[in-house]
């Protein structure tokens, strides 16, 4: 059975900053199939150097965080689901 899924809302936090937030451009997951789904991501260049310093003052090391959460339709209703977020870390070795 397809899932009406309506959008797809996405958070991107580093090192708990609030960096960027996007939305699904094409969303829907069909019956018995393979789907994928578009999101584009709005980041908020002027958190760049708030970010950069706590990147240097943890060592040069990032933890991303995405925060992702599904939008469904049914019979006219939006039904909002909050997935537990996902998270990994980078290194950089610029000061080195």
């Amino acid at each position: 059975f397809p899932i009406p899924l309506k959008d797809v809302e996405m958070d991107v936090y580093m090192n708990g900053i609030k960096m960027g937030e996007g939305h699904a451009i094409k969303a829907g997951i069909e019956a018995k199939s393979e789907s994928t789904i578009v999101i584009a991501i709005d980041l908020d260049n002027n958190k760049i150097p708030e970010w950069w310093v706590s990147h240097i003052r943890n060592g040069e090391r990032t933890e991303v965080e995405v925060l992702l959460k599904p939008i469904v339709e049914i019979a006219g209703k939006k039904i909002e689901f909050t997935l537990t977020k996902q998270t990994f870390e980078f290194k950089t070795g610029f000061l080195s």
